[in-house]
């Protein structure tokens, strides 16, 4: 499967009451749909997904889930994803440096997730309103969060990531 860090791993970006942005450059596959970055479960996290060939992003506090989608459907080329939970429970998503859709979250997710970071496919629990593991056919790289890169080559969840999992894990 794709890489998948547990809580306690140094490469889980710390979201816990704090604004969150996440950056990616997506290259889509053959069918449009799946999960492009996800942090957390069905008690707390975020997902930046396509769904319905719709970019949508998802942030969940104690259960509750908010759900921001835009109207166009996402390009048959390479592009570029930016979501965004800022310090109100803003959420922005932006495709190309345009915004496609916003909201209103509660807040931040008070609690760090206890559930770890995927790309590609979201693991274990469902942060989105999705079936697990709702795997992104094209690739993702370029992931950015909150400043910090997290993959910088493409790839796809059918891919072994094990060498990027273990190169991670000793980076700190």
């Amino acid at each position: 499967g794709g890489p998948q860090l547990s809580a306690a791993a140094p490469g889980n970006p710390r979201i816990e009451n704090r604004s969150i942005t996440v950056g990616c450059r997506v290259k889509p596959g053959a069918e449009p749909d799946g999960v492009l970055v996800a942090q957390g479960g069905q008690m707390y996290g975020y997902s930046v997904f396509v769904q319905h060939g719709r970019l949508c992003f998802t942030v969940r506090d104690r259960a509750k889930p908010t759900t921001i989608r835009a109207e166009q459907p996402v390009p048959r080329s390479a592009f570029r994803v930016e979501a965004v939970l800022d310090q109100g429970g803003q959420m922005v998503l932006r495709l190309d440096g345009r915004q496609v859709a916003s909201g209103k979250a509660g807040g931040l997710i008070s609690t760090q997730p206890g559930l770890g970071f995927c790309i590609g496919q979201d693991m274990r629990s469902a942060v989105g309103p999705y079936a697990l593991p709702f795997a992104y056919a094209g690739g993702v790289s370029e992931v950015i969060v909150n400043g910090v890169a997290m993959a910088t080559e493409f790839y796809t969840p059918k891919q072994d990531m094990g060498g990027w999992l273990s190169k991670l894990e000793t980076s700190e």
